[in-house]
């Protein structure tokens, strides 16, 4: 698409790139109609903070930039997040970790494990995602009901990876609830 619609901007949400091994970021020195939007919310952890950056040619950034609110990101957020850029070893540890416990959770869960991704988090086959996810809940886990994603039916539901704690808890708790009955 990028090259068949050189004249079409196509802005790719890649507030996950940091846990994917398919890096798009060469893209944009290929395509000049690419913008790829990053967050520091995610693998970095700056959530609060509210920090994030757009990767594309020179001359996007220029026209997008006229567009852009006179009210700057707070400096205690840049200097955050240019720390955070810094701070390789821990991205590293943290998808290192990511990995880990998504493999964990994996085979724990078996063949409800629906979906292998680079991304913090999977959709599982709950059998019916509402009631597994007030099930859950009632025990003090909240999982995503995915039953409203688009192409998606109410049998899944979506579980993000946690702290080796959160995720202990999970696993103790899901596999008698996607049990039933609820």
């Amino acid at each position: 698409l990028l090259e068949s619609r050189p004249g079409t901007a196509f802005i790719i949400d890649n507030v996950f790139g940091e846990f994917s091994d398919d890096r798009l970021e060469p893209l944009v020195d290929r395509f000049p109609n690419l913008i790829l939007l990053r967050s520091f919310s995610k693998a970095f952890g700056l959530a609060g903070l509210r920090i994030g950056f757009m990767l594309s040619s020179s001359e996007n950034i220029r026209a997008l930039g006229n567009g852009i609110s006179p009210f700057r990101v707070p400096i205690l957020s840049q200097r955050a997040a240019l720390a955070a850029l810094e701070d390789r070893p821990h991205l590293e540890r943290t998808r290192t970790f990511l990995r880990t416990e998504f493999a964990r959770i994996s085979r724990a869960l078996g063949a409800a494990a629906l979906r292998r991704t680079n991304l913090p988090f999977f959709l599982f086959d709950a059998g019916d995602s509402v009631a597994v996810r007030a099930a859950l809940l009632d025990r003090g886990i909240a999982v995503t009901d995915a039953s409203s994603f688009k192409g998606l039916d109410p049998r899944f539901a979506r579980v993000s990876i946690g702290t080796a704690e959160q995720n202990d808890r999970f696993l103790e708790t899901a596999p008698a609830v996607l049990a039933g009955p609820f």
